[in-house]
């Protein structure tokens, strides 16, 4: 870990922050963080180690990793467009595809289709 110089994306995409939140503001209980995760590209890195914005991951696997997850993401929003009962606007559901789609462009690296 101490040889690695690039900064990764947690394998969860960092998405437990915000899970953790709703807990806490829904239970009042919080549990602490893990200081050491998993990453897109398969290492156990520390958390500092890693980030959200695209802009800020170095690791190229990472990079591809969060893109394809991120792409996967927005082909699923996409199919709950047209299903009744979710509860959700299609216009919500639209824009959530589309801010998941700009993440994936946002991690695409050069040789990758934007």
């Amino acid at each position: 870990m101490a040889d690695d110089l690039h900064t990764h994306v947690a394998s969860d995409l960092g998405l437990d922050g915000p899970v953790r939140t709703m807990v806490a503001s829904g239970f009042g209980l919080v549990g602490s963080l893990p200081h050491v995760v998993g990453t897109g590209c398969g290492l156990q890195v520390p958390r500092v180690d890693t980030a959200r914005r695209p802009e800020d991951v170095t690791c190229l696997p990472c990079r591809q990793y969060a893109r394809q997850r991120y792409l996967e993401h927005a082909q699923a929003i996409d199919r709950l467009v047209g299903v009744s009962g979710t509860g959700t606007d299609p216009e919500q559901l639209r824009q959530a595809a589309d801010a998941a789609r700009d993440l994936a462009r946002r991690f695409a690296t050069d040789d990758e289709e934007p």
